[in-house]
């Protein structure tokens, strides 16, 4: 009965890190989100002008660092 106890607050407390978890990733995918928004593009939006130039409207290596981090974030999310 005791083992069945102790088993039960692992699990509870198992469940309780795993959402903390989420909503820190998800927190932190939606800064990275804010980041995209302010400079007006998303996840697949080029970075470069017609010429292949880094875009002047943008902040190139935020946008970069942004997409970088929604990505590894989503990745390293187990199902």
């Amino acid at each position: 009965m005791k083992e069945n106890k102790m088993q039960n607050n692992s699990t509870h407390e198992s469940i309780l890190n795993k959402m903390e978890r989420k909503t820190a990733i998800e927190s932190e995918i939606e800064q990275m989100k804010q980041i995209l928004d302010s400079n007006r593009v998303d996840m697949q939006e080029s970075l470069v002008d017609s010429e292949g130039y880094p875009r002047q409207d943008i902040d190139v290596y935020q946008v970069r660092h942004a997409r970088h981090k929604i990505i590894c974030e989503l990745s390293n999310t187990p199902p």
